[in-house]
């Protein structure tokens, strides 16, 4: 399957930006329980979607907008993904979620692949990665790395992004 994401990065410049964002979905891609089979960042023939620019400074109007879309993309994917989880944690026991078999109840099949969906850290469900390659699940987590983690002080290395623009790079992804 495909899937639109951000990858935030620090740099000094679009043309940075851009070769950071590939470097960061080359390691984001392939073998070892990576969670994406292949991606291309969107100047590459190929990327779908097909969005311009491709590279967007994270604080524009631009970015603002991409930011926000794909933080709807990955809260969708979440809620969708927890009210199925309750309604099938109300509807069976836990031998029947343990076992996922309630007679030829298909409703039970997805269970398990649900409840990773609501917990996941990458992969399909997340649209948005930080500059360390970590999905963002929530508000908080966009804040911090798009002011560079510097309410988080002492417990990142602050200096080492000190002039750096914060960009969003837009990405296609198969998994």
């Amino acid at each position: 399957m495909h899937s639109l994401i951000g990858l935030i990065v620090y740099a000094t410049s679009r043309t940075e930006a851009l070769r950071l964002a590939n470097e960061r979905l080359e390691f984001m891609c392939g073998e070892d329980g990576q969670p994406f089979d292949w991606g291309f960042t969107m100047d590459k023939p190929g990327a779908r979607w097909g969005i311009k620019p491709v590279v967007m400074t994270a604080h524009g109007q631009r970015g603002q907008r991409f930011l926000r879309r794909l933080m709807g993309y990955t809260e969708k994917a979440f809620r969708y993904s927890l009210g199925l989880l309750r309604k099938q944690v109300e509807k069976y026991n836990d031998d029947e979620l343990y076992e996922q078999r309630h007679g030829n109840d298909i409703d039970l099949a997805g269970f398990r692949y649900r409840a990773r969906a609501t917990g996941v850290y990458c992969g399909g469900e997340v649209h948005l990665y930080d500059n360390d390659c970590e999905g963002i699940h929530g508000q908080a987590h966009l804040d911090d790395a798009l002011d560079r983690w510097e309410r988080l002080g002492g417990m990142r290395k602050v200096d080492e992004y000190a002039g750096l623009t914060v960009y969003v790079v837009p990405a296609d992804v198969s998994y």
